[in-house]
């Protein structure tokens, strides 16, 4: 080991990044208010860290003015039409690939039935109870009076 390189050093690596994203997803400035200062609060930083944007194409209800780059024409017409030729296309099969088919799910069903059996928390008897938490967020119907 005399003379050789045993941990070599870390050389940095710098990625090229034109704008560092806000919380808005523009560029990050003091003029649009899209910064978090380390300063803030626990709760304003949630609050605006549960603001950001993190998938730009994904469309919320909450912000309908947002330009949508696609938008489905006609959703609830081309809904039922795209579910009535899948519908066709399975029963114009040959029986022998509908036979494969169903074979397929049921052993998938089994899968997931018998692993989420053996994995679930319920299903070992482990069950958690988050009302009684500190920070639970009050219930929004009263719990059931218990009979013990």
């Amino acid at each position: 080991l005399y003379n050789c390189q045993v941990f070599p050093e870390p050389q940095p690596v710098f990625n090229h990044i034109e704008i560092l994203p806000g919380t808005d997803n523009r560029k990050m400035s003091k003029s649009y208010g899209n910064f978090i200062l380390l300063s803030e609060k626990p709760e304003d930083v949630k609050n605006k860290v549960w603001s950001m944007v993190t998938d730009a194409t994904r469309i919320r209800k909450t912000d309908p003015g947002r330009h949508r780059p696609f938008k489905t024409p006609l959703i609830y017409i081309t809904a039922p039409i795209a579910i009535a030729g899948c519908l066709y296309l399975f029963f114009n099969l040959d029986q022998k690939s509908i036979n494969l088919f169903l074979i397929w799910a049921g052993i998938g069903l089994v899968v997931y039935f018998a692993y989420s059996r053996s994995r679930s928390h319920v299903g070992q008897g482990h069950i958690e109870v988050h009302e009684d938490d500190p920070d639970a967020p009050p219930p929004p119907v009263p719990p059931a009076p218990s009979f013990n």
